[in-house]
């Protein structure tokens, strides 16, 4: 399995801190005990066939453009963690928005400490694109590692394993 990721958020700091939540969610599944646990949960007999690549963006903008590159080039990201704030230009939420307009099934983490949008605006955007997450900054690194478990793999959990999924 090939997991893709986009780290969109202005802040060089934000990444590294990402990264390594990310690292350590895929290390969590390929370990024996998560190996087990993920067969039981999915129809996944293996964990270790899964390949992390993190890409990285640093504006709206630019997030739009690697998301319209990678669906031309047959190589959709799994999922997006997009942050709010990223002046100059547009927010993480009108990327959101231009990028469901063209890529309706996309996964999204929205990111954000400190935002100028109102909290219902927030919810309804998650709510809205069906494939969107709220997490707040400044966050426990195990949560975020555990959140992104869920998300990736949360369309292959069987039936009756649902309702255990953190979201």
């Amino acid at each position: 399995m090939n997991i893709r990721i986009l780290i969109t958020d202005d802040d060089q700091a934000i990444h590294e801190v990402f990264q390594l939540g990310l690292e350590m969610a895929l290390k969590s599944v390929k370990s024996s005990e998560g190996s087990s646990a993920l067969s039981r949960l999915t129809n996944r007999s293996e964990s270790n066939d899964i390949n992390l690549t993190i890409d990285h963006a640093y504006s709206g903008e630019q997030a739009i453009e690697m998301v319209s590159s990678s669906i031309e080039n047959s190589t959709p990201y799994t999922l997006i963690l997009m942050d709010i704030m990223m002046p100059p230009g547009i927010d993480g939420l009108e990327a959101i928005q231009k990028i469901s307009n063209t890529h309706d099934d996309q996964q999204f983490i929205i990111c954000t400490a400190y935002h100028t949008r109102d909290e219902n605006e927030l919810r309804e955007a998650c709510i809205k694109t069906k494939r969107s997450f709220l997490l707040a900054k400044p966050f426990n690194l195990n949560y975020f590692a555990k959140l992104i478990q869920n998300v990736i793999f949360r369309n292959e959990i069987k039936p009756e394993f649902q309702e255990l999924l953190i979201l």
